[in-house]
């Protein structure tokens, strides 16, 4: 069974009162992080966290895996510009822009907005929660591997502190890790996940109750789990200890505003 703990939509948490700062560091526990798709700015508070350090200075070592599948967001895109599919689910900050990159043989210019019928999943009551960090149950029973977990989260939640305060720099890290569409793309796409994760009025990584449990429903209603999960699938337990510990950190964000993001052509 897995356990969920949540960050961009979820993260995870430890024990109270040793967290004030880094362990003393002889041997750094080796930690994998698998990605669910490939190299892009979706990830990129952890690859800043990689990249500045911050999980080196909590005695981890990290390993960041890629992920994919056989059919590329891309290819999606463009079955629906030459009309061989009706409709195509796409995120804001990826499949969109994709679409928004792409030349309108109409009119000689890029897609705009206009140009599309969108279908807003908030408007019509089906948005879920996304995102999150997973492990076994069992795993997490171990109170060493709770301690490696929250530090696993104070680390991550400073990287995605960095890209929301320092994004221009945060894209420079994407970009080093070879992601496959281009700067433009994964700048748009750096702010819109910054979109999605701040403010965070209950501080970065928290779970809403409320949001979950309208996940959880209508994951059942349409049959993706054959019965309605109980809140003991995911807890807030070690991502607010990680919290707690970060002190004299903004961890809300309530004042961040999105930038103004020109995409480009597709591939820049």
């Amino acid at each position: 069974m897995k356990l969920t703990i949540q960050l961009l939509a979820a993260f995870f948490t430890v024990t109270t009162g040793l967290f004030a700062g880094p362990p003393d560091c002889a041997t750094p526990d080796k930690v994998s992080l698998q990605l669910k798709w490939v190299p892009q700015a979706q990830f990129a508070g952890y690859y800043a966290a990689l990249d500045l350090s911050y999980y080196k200075e909590e005695c981890l070592e990290v390993t960041i895996r890629p992920g994919g599948l056989d059919l590329e967001p891309e290819e999606v895109v463009d079955l629906l510009l030459q009309h061989k599919v009706d409709a195509a689910a796409a995120m804001a900050y990826n499949e969109l822009a994709q679409v928004l990159e792409t030349v309108n043989p109409t009119t000689g210019n890029l897609y705009q907005s206009s140009d599309l019928n969108v279908i807003d999943f908030n408007e019509e009551k089906t948005a879920m929660l996304e995102d999150r960090i997973m492990v076994a149950e069992d795993w997490i029973k171990s109170a060493r591997n709770q301690d490696i977990a929250v530090r696993f989260l104070r680390a991550s939640i400073k990287g995605w502190i960095y890209c929301r305060d320092h994004p221009d720099d945060a894209l420079r890290i994407v970009l080093k890790n070879a992601p496959t569409l281009g700067k433009s793309h994964q700048a748009w796409q750096l702010n819109e996940v910054n979109r999605l994760i701040w403010p965070s009025p209950q501080g970065i990584g928290m779970m809403n109750d409320q949001r979950w449990l309208e996940t959880a429903k209508i994951s059942h209603r349409y049959g993706v789990t054959k019965s309605l999960p109980d809140r003991s699938a995911y807890t807030n337990e070690f991502v607010k200890k990680a919290l707690d510990s970060l002190k004299n950190i903004d961890t809300k964000g309530l004042d961040w505003k999105p930038k103004i993001v020109t995409l480009l052509g597709r591939g820049q």
